[in-house]
């Protein structure tokens, strides 16, 4: 809208300015910019800074879009999230994964490493199922004495609350079916007795719920999971767990974990 021709009083409610009394745009404290009927606007500023603060919550607080209407800097004050050509801008990846698993009981879940290569001789060996067959939700290490030195290989430590956006497991198993899981613990930290002990295991991601994964024995499989319960809070730990559902073939697998920080 023009103001040309118009009188005041059929514009002023269309004009913004900075209410500091007549002495313009203020100096080391933002104040809030108003319409000329006194409704304040989501914007504030002195002569150093600017604020966006939205009235209420919101989905697009600030939105900067390109000359299509794309969206390419997102923030969310709603979901508490802020995204840059529609990805969370603390995107970050996790792998975990195993060479030549071998020697493990069939449909019993095993933990993949993460961050350390650990000796396969040692940690791929059938009494290292301790996890069970669905898998467990809490774990004595006291009473399992091979699952020390394994979990400090295989453990994930959450140390900010995260998001789960995405996983993957790529594999190659001989020809024989696999399956996975994905589940975080409560984790006792610390050097006393109960020190490691795993509990309120809740599963995050899951492979096929109807069926295992089928595998061709000449070729490297990949299969999305299905996110369970996408928000891991900090101080718990995330195993990435296979399982050999046929047979007695050696596996190789990796999963691939794509998250972001929620604070």
């Amino acid at each position: 809208m023009s103001l040309t021709g118009k009188s005041p009083s059929e514009t002023y409610r269309d004009l913004i300015y900075v209410d500091n009394s007549n002495n313009g745009i203020p100096s080391g404290s933002v104040r809030p910019l108003k319409s000329g009927n006194g409704v304040q606007s989501s914007l504030a500023v002195d002569d150093r800074s600017l604020q966006v603060k939205s009235a209420t919550n919101n989905t697009t607080a600030l939105d900067v879009q390109n000359a299509s209407g794309t969206s390419k800097f997102l923030v969310d004050t709603t979901n508490n999230f802020v995204k840059a050509n529609n990805v969370h801008v603390n995107t970050m990846y996790k792998e975990f994964g195993a060479y030549q698993l071998g020697d493990i009981t069939q449909n019993y879940y095993y933990p993949l490493p993460c961050d350390v290569l650990p000796s396969a001789n040692d940690l791929y060996e059938a009494n290292n199922n301790f996890m069970g067959t669905s898998p467990a939700t809490s774990l004595d290490l006291s009473s399992v004495t091979s699952a020390r030195q394994y979990l400090v290989a295989s453990m994930w430590f959450i140390t900010d609350n995260i998001t789960i956006d995405s996983a993957k497991l790529f594999h190659n198993t001989g020809g024989h079916d696999i399956n996975c899981k994905i589940f975080s613990y409560d984790f006792v930290e610390g050097q006393g007795a109960t020190g490691g002990d795993l509990s309120n295991g809740t599963q995050i991601c899951t492979g096929p719920t109807g069926g295992d994964i089928a595998a061709a024995s000449n070729s490297i499989g990949t299969q999305a999971l299905t996110i369970s319960s996408a928000n891991v809070s900090s101080g718990k730990v995330v195993l990435a767990m296979v399982k050999n559902c046929t047979g007695a073939n050696v596996i190789t697998a990796r999963i691939k974990i794509k998250y972001h920080i929620t604070g």
